[in-house]
C-alpha cells in the first residue's frame, strides 16, 4: 500500500531528478533523505540509467510505496541522458537534480525555493557542498533560517566565481524553474556535462541567488569519479570539445571574462592531462597542446586559483617537469 508524503497545494512542486547507475550501496541513504525535506510538497523522480545490480529494485520499491515517487527505467545511455530523460518526466515548477551516491539536508530545497521566492531569480545556488569519502558521515546543517541566508550575485558575477572555481560548476546544488531547465539540456554523449551546462544556466537567468551555507549537500568522492577515475579517449574528447564550446561563447556572452575562461579551461585540461598513461604519448602531446594555450594568461591572472597558477608555471618548465607534478598530485587524490 502507498503512503502519502505530506504535501501542501499553496506550495509549488519541487521536482527532484536522481540519476541512478550501479550505486546500489548508496541509493537508499540519498532517497531517504530527499524523502525527509522541510519541503512538503516534492516529487521525486528515479532514473534508473541501465544498472546491473540491485537498483532497479530499490526504485521500483519506493515507487510502489509513495506516490510522490516515480521510476523511469532507460538503457543506460550516460549521466547526461539521465537527466534529461528525469526532466522530461517531471511534473513541478520548479526542478533539483541529486546524484545518487550523495545525500543532503532536510532543510536543503526549502532553503533553496525561499531564495528564488525572495528574489524572484530563477535559480538558487549553493557555492559547494561537503566533501567525504567512503566511512565518512558529516553532519549537515538544519537550521533553516542559517541555511536560508544568501547573496544576490549579477549574471556577470556568478560566471566569474564558477569560472575561477569559487562556486563549483556542478548541476546538483541548486535548485532551477522548469522554464530555465527546458532551455538547456545536459549534453549526451559527453564528460564534464556540468561545465557546458553551468555557463549556460546562467546565462539564461541572469541574477542568481547563492546561499550562504556550504554545509547541505554531502558529495561524495569516489574513486571512479570522472575527477579521479582512469583515463579513456572519451574523456579528452570531451575536454577538446566542452572547452572549445566554453571559449566561443564565453567570447560572445563575456569578453571581458576572457582570463576566468582561460583560468577554468586549463583546469579541465589539467585533470585531463594528469589522468594519461605515460606510454600514451599522443594524448599526451594533444593535451600538452591545449594546455600551453592557457598556461601564460593562467600565470599572470592574479585572480586564478594557486593550484592552476602553480600547475601553470611548472608546466612553462617543460612536460617532463609537469608531469612528475601531475603524478604527484594524482598520488595525493588517492592517497585521500
Amino acid at each position: 500500500m502507498k503512503t502519502k508524503m505530506a504535501a501542501s497545494t499553496k506550495l509549488p512542486l519541487i521536482s527532484v531528478v536522481v540519476p541512478i547507475y550501479n550505486v546500489e550501496r548508496y541509493l537508499e541513504e540519498c532517497v531517504e533523505s530527499i524523502l525527509a525535506q522541510t519541503y512538503p510538497n516534492i516529487e521525486l523522480v528515479l532514473v534508473d540509467d541501465g544498472s546491473t545490480d540491485n537498483c532497479p529494485a530499490i526504485c521500483d520499491r519506493y515507487a510502489a510505496a509513495c506516490d510522490r515517487v516515480k521510476c523511469v527505467h532507460r538503457e543506460n545511455g550516460g549521466l547526461s541522458a539521465a537527466r534529461n530523460t528525469g526532466v522530461k518526466a517531471c511534473e513541478g515548477d520548479y526542478v533539483g537534480f541529486i546524484d545518487s551516491d550523495d545525500y543532503i539536508s532536510p532543510v536543503f530545497f526549502e532553503a533553496l525555493y525561499r531564495a528564488i521566492k525572495q528574489t524572484g531569480t530563477e535559480m538558487a545556488a549553493m557555492r559547494h557542498g561537503v566533501d567525504f569519502f567512503d566511512g565518512e558521515e558529516p553532519e549537515l546543517g538544519r537550521d533553516v533560517e542559517a541555511a536560508s541566508e544568501y547573496e544576490l550575485l549579477s549574471e556577470e558575477q556568478y560566471q566569474e566565481e564558477v569560472l575561477y572555481q569559487k562556486s563549483w560548476a556542478g548541476a546538483v546544488w541548486r535548485l532551477y524553474t522548469r522554464n530555465l531547465v527546458e532551455k538547456v539540456y545536459f549534453p549526451e554523449g559527453l564528460y564534464y556535462e556540468d561545465d557546458e551546462t553551468a555557463y549556460r544556466f546562467a546565462h539564461e537567468c541572469g541574477k542568481v541567488a547563492v546561499l550562504k551555507a556550504t554545509d547541505l549537500y554531502a558529495y561524495r568522492q569516489r574513486p571512479t569519479s570522472i575527477m579521479r577515475g582512469t583515463f579513456n579517449p572519451k574523456k579528452m574528447a570531451s575536454c577538446l570539445e566542452i572547452t572549445r564550446r566554453m571559449r566561443i561563447k564565453m567570447t560572445e556572452w563575456y569578453p571581458q571574462l576572457s582570463d576566468a575562461t582561460c583560468s577554468r579551461c586549463f583546469a579541465i585540461c589539467r585533470v585531463v592531462f594528469s589522468q594519461i598513461p605515460k606510454e600514451d604519448k599522443a594524448a599526451q602531446a594533444t593535451m600538452w597542446k591545449e594546455l600551453q594555450k592557457y598556461s601564460a594568461t593562467v600565470i599572470r591572472d592574479p585572480k586564478a586559483r594557486k593550484k592552476e597558477k602553480l600547475a601553470a608555471s611548472i608546466s612553462r618548465m617543460g612536460r617532463v617537469p609537469f608531469c612528475v607534478f601531475c603524478d604527484a598530485y594524482r598520488r595525493l587524490l588517492h592517497a585521500q
